[in-house]
């Protein structure tokens, strides 16, 4: 997700996350769906919103058909309980997070990619 509002979306996240213990953000591409609320802050839901509106497009100029999928969703994970510096200036705390992004198409075949690093909210 990109750059919106004041800092990038997963900042945003990671700021909501920090506030409120909520580690977890779920989003349901095809249902168009996201939660828990307390993460969902102006910056974050908008961003969903489009990319929810917009998969189908992605999916179409591609080179696939959207009729194909029948799950799209995307689990966004902080570990709140493990920080560290910045390596660039120790004075910015991060956290490491996952994410995973698991596409089932019609034929029941799933499709999965995992991403792992680390962020702080600018």
């Amino acid at each position: 997700m990109n750059y919106h509002g004041t800092d990038y979306v997963l900042g945003h996240i990671l700021r909501a996350a920090r506030i409120t213990g909520k580690d977890k953000l779920e989003v349901d591409f095809l249902a168009g769906t996201a939660e828990p609320s307390e993460l969902l802050v102006a910056p974050v839901k908008e961003s969903v919103e489009w990319y929810c509106k917009t998969f189908a497009d992605f999916v179409n100029r591609s080179g696939s058909d959207i009729d194909l999928i029948v799950s799209a969703k995307m689990t966004f994970k902080y570990d709140l309980k493990i920080t560290r510096p910045y390596p660039r200036d120790p004075k910015i705390i991060e956290n490491p997070y996952t994410c995973d992004v698991v596409i089932i198409d019609n034929r029941q075949k799933e499709h999965a990619v995992h991403f792992e690093s680390w962020w702080f909210p600018e």
